[in-house]
């Protein structure tokens, strides 16, 4: 049985003649809507594609993986349900070679292809590791903290305060490093972190998304200790 999309799947399946930035959160059906995209252009029949002119990338090798499988997959029902069309034959034996990896293997491979035209990268150049990169942005952190301390920006050290603990900054840099990593999820960060702060800047604090969260907080609380306080009026009387 085909699968029903939404709305906004279709959208994002058949868009043509421009760019298209599609945020999803997760289990939201990505990957699923990815493919179908993928299989309709390679089925469209005003503009039939092969699979080795499209470029696929994704941010882990275990997603590449998953994507090139459900491809093949659906590839294969084509060829089964039209076995006199060579052409979804032919897409089987070129996805052994479509471009579909991770973004970093696909820039990778970019470099290796055009080294001598990069002066300023290494040939020597490797992909960083979690552990290594890990330890990159830690020490960006705590460089950044050092300046600011030396620059007495009131400012920071209030910030630096509120975070700290006698222990040291550790609160601090994980904060900041769990921003930098949401921000690196986000179509557009800027736009994003200027959200934020008007937010902060608003006069009446219950107007903004946190006093509006504490409050809906302390009304359930406040409703649930009612209750209870009620209950315990009854059992007296």
């Amino acid at each position: 049985m085909p699968r029903e999309w939404t709305p906004a799947q279709k959208d994002a399946i058949n868009a043509k003649g421009g760019s298209v930035i599609v945020s999803a959160a997760a289990g939201s059906g990505k990957t699923a809507v990815l493919v179908e995209r993928v299989i309709s252009r390679i089925t469209d029949p005003d503009n039939k594609t092969d699979i080795d002119k499209l470029l696929i990338v994704t941010y882990t090798k275990a997603a590449a993986a998953e994507m090139r499988e459900r491809i093949s997959a659906q590839l294969e029902l084509l060829s089964k349900k039209f076995p006199n069309e060579v052409y979804y034959r032919r897409q089987l034996m070129l996805l052994s070679k479509a471009n579909i990896s991770t973004i970093h293997s696909f820039c990778g491979n970019v470099i290796k292809e055009n080294f001598y035209l990069l002066d300023d990268i290494p040939s020597d150049y490797k992909i960083g590791d979690e552990s290594a990169l890990a330890v990159i942005k830690n020490q960006a952190v705590e460089n950044v903290i050092e300046s600011l301390y030396d620059s007495d920006d009131q400012a920071f050290r209030y910030m630096a305060d509120c975070f700290s603990t006698a222990k040291g900054e550790y609160n601090l840099k994980a904060t900041v490093l769990n921003i930098y990593e949401f921000l690196c999820s986000q179509p557009f960060p800027e736009k994003w972190m200027e959200d934020v702060e008007r937010e902060y800047l608003k006069d009446d604090i219950s107007d903004s998304i946190w006093g509006k969260a504490i409050l809906l907080e302390a009304k359930l609380a406040a409703d649930f200790l009612t209750d209870k306080v009620n209950e315990c009026i009854r059992l007296f009387e």
